[in-house]
């Protein structure tokens, strides 16, 4: 189910892919299983330079969904809006697993978090799946730093 670079960082308590099992049959169950995630696997740092445990256990959840399309797109915003700062943070960084499943269905999220000043939440917008779907413009903090004065057409970063 877990493959990769994320295997090594999933928790290894059975409750965890106990967890992971009853999304993949019955998607609903994360509404329970998600923020609860904190209390049940998190705490302290992981694998991947600044994301808890936490963080991690949250996106592995959402990667659980067996859900795509439309159904997915709505599942994660579910997840985002009854969320508080950390779930919000999770599933933005899940977004970047989901990016070619949802589309651009999940921008409303990423400019939600754009809005908030949280930086925590911005930093987590303007991850793979923003860098993908969002559209140049959208937002300032989006677009890539500038070369050098003069050498890009564009650029204002004097």
């Amino acid at each position: 189910m877990i493959s990769g670079r994320f295997a090594a960082a999933a928790p290894s308590a059975p409750s965890f892919d106990e967890a992971c099992e009853s999304i993949a049959r019955e998607p609903g169950a994360i509404r329970s299983i998600f923020p609860a995630a904190a209390r049940r696997w998190g705490g302290g740092p992981s694998l991947f330079e600044g994301w808890g445990v936490e963080d991690v256990t949250r996106v592995l959840l959402v990667a659980a969904l067996p859900l795509t399309g439309d159904d997915l797109a709505a599942e994660v915003e579910a997840l985002y809006r009854a969320g508080g700062a950390d779930e919000k943070r999770a599933v933005l960084l899940a977004l970047a697993l989901l990016g070619d499943e949802l589309g651009d269905r999940a921008l409303a999220l990423v400019l939600d978090a754009l809005g908030t000043d949280e930086p925590h939440l911005v930093t987590a917008a303007l991850g793979a799946y923003a860098a993908r779907w969002l559209p140049p413009g959208a937002d300032p903090r989006a677009r890539p730093p500038c070369p050098p004065a003069g050498t890009a057409p564009g650029c204002d970063d004097d």
